[in-house]
C-alpha cells in the first residue's frame, strides 16, 4: 500500500483522500485471491479506519492471521464492501 494523496485520488476519480490505497498485489497472496486490486482504498482493517500507510501496517501487525483479517475496502467505481482475507492455514 502507499498514501493516499490528493494528486492519487484525483487520478481514481476519488473526492477524498481517507485511507490507503493498494500499490499491488502479489498473485499468490491471501490478498489476491479475496480479489484485491491495484488502485482500490483500504479504509479500515479489522474496524480500525486506516488514513496513514503507518496505521495499516499497526492494525496489520495487531491483528491474528490465524483468524482473518476484515478489510473496509472502496473498489474502483465508488462502492465499498468488507473484504475478508481467509486465516492463514498451517
Amino acid at each position: 500500500v502507499q498514501e493516499l494523496t490528493a494528486s492519487i485520488a484525483q487520478q481514481l476519480d476519488l473526492e477524498d483522500t481517507n485511507g490507503v490505497v493498494i500499490a499491488a498485489v502479489e498473485s499468490d497472496s491471501p490478498a489476491a485471491e479475496a480479489g484485491l486490486r491495484r488502485g482500490e482504498v483500504i479504509l479500515e482493517v479489522n474496524t480500525k479506519a486506516v488514513k496513514i500507510v503507518a496505521a495499516f501496517e499497526k492494525a496489520m501487525d495487531d491483528a491474528d492471521p490465524e483468524k482473518g483479517i476484515l478489510l473496509y475496502v472502496l473498489h474502483r467505481g465508488g462502492a465499498a464492501t468488507f473484504v475478508p482475507l481467509e486465516p492463514l492455514e498451517d
